[in-house]
């Protein structure tokens, strides 16, 4: 048997203490997540902080290093789970979907770490009289230390649902804090924004304006202020009208230049000023669709797109493709059917 210092032991100590240190039911119930957050995983994660206080208090001594190794494997395939989380995007394609499957990864991977990791849990609690009896033979005092586990593993139970229950009602806080706080905040945000572009764009269009009249009237006065004698020779009239061409490309150049910035000023202020009014009327979406939580969650991840994805302006010449009436109705039934 290895001894408490082999190298798999001190490799899983050292991994519990960092795992320990760090918090994990935070990033799941993340505020700009909304409706998509992972708190239906709450308890999975109450349990896993559970398991590994009691996996850091375990004796390995007696352990097989192939066990620890499975754990050690284990719960760095947890935590890779895990961590997608943290990098979890809404505006990316189907995130309702990805954000199921990832949950029940999660819920899998939890499992599989449960079912290494209990056995060594449940060995460490037992006494060493137990150990000398379970050696022996199956006796009376072995079936009444499996019962004392039994127990012990019916109050761990019990434990987890409180911390379930104190999760969802963090969950709930958490929620009410982002509906009442974060979407003002975020509307003031795009606010600023618009407001910025209109400066932008209202200082373009006087450009152009200026610009277009220069342009019109150098026009004039290269053709009646400065006209080529009639008697010139070809080379003085290819010489002036050159040298007008050019001076007009330039001025054509500066026009077109300055339409465009005015255009795309233009648009991002469009652009900024319908996020900020999607945002003011968020609340009222996600306060009408309290009934069906499947509705809710369609409703306002169409709501979330709405805010956050590209819309057309008329200011562009690239335009966005516009979703649709039809893929509503698609994440409507498919939310039904799920």
């Amino acid at each position: 048997m290895p001894s408490p210092d082999t190298p798999q032991s001190k490799n899983l100590r050292d991994l519990l203490e960092e795992l320990q240190k760090r918090e994990w039911v935070l990033a799941a119930t993340d505020p700009r997540l909304g409706t998509l957050n992972f708190g239906e995983i709450v308890p999975d994660l109450n349990g896993f902080a559970l398991l590994l206080r009691k996996l850091a208090r375990s004796d390995l001594a007696a352990v097989p290093v192939n066990r620890i190794q499975s754990i050690i494997n284990s719960l760095r395939q947890f935590t890779a789970l895990l961590e997608k989380i943290q990098r979890f995007e809404i505006t990316r394609e189907n995130p309702l979907q990805d954000r199921n499957q990832l949950q029940d990864s999660i819920r899998d991977s939890f499992q599989d770490l449960f079912s290494l990791s209990a056995p060594v849990i449940s060995f460490s609690a037992a006494s060493e009289s137990d150990l000398e009896s379970l050696q022996a033979t199956v006796s009376n005092q072995a079936r009444s230390a499996v019962q004392e586990e039994l127990s012990r593993s019916q109050t761990a139970v019990r434990d987890l649902q409180e911390a379930s229950h104190l999760a969802n009602e963090t969950v709930e806080a958490i929620k009410r804090a982002a509906a009442q706080g974060g979407v003002s905040t975020h509307a003031r945000i795009f606010l600023s924004q618009a407001d910025e572009h209109r400066t932008q764009a209202n200082r373009w269009a006087v450009a152009t304006a200026i610009t277009a009249l220069i342009t019109v009237c150098w026009g004039a006065v290269a053709l009646w202020w400065i006209p080529v004698p009639p008697d010139s020779s070809t080379a003085v009239i290819v010489q002036e009208a050159l040298a007008k061409f050019i001076v007009f490309s330039g001025l054509s150049y500066a026009l077109l230049w300055c339409a465009r910035n005015y255009s795309a000023n233009r648009h991002n202020y469009v652009l900024n000023k319908h996020r900020e009014n999607s945002l003011a009327t968020f609340e009222t979406f996600a306060k009408a669709a309290e009934g069906d939580p499947e509705i809710k969650s369609a409703i306002l991840l169409q709501a979330t797109t709405s805010i956050f994805a590209a819309q057309a302006t008329g200011y562009s010449t690239k335009e966005p493709e516009v979703d649709q009436p039809s893929k509503i109705i698609e994440i409507m039934r498919s939310a039904k059917g799920s």
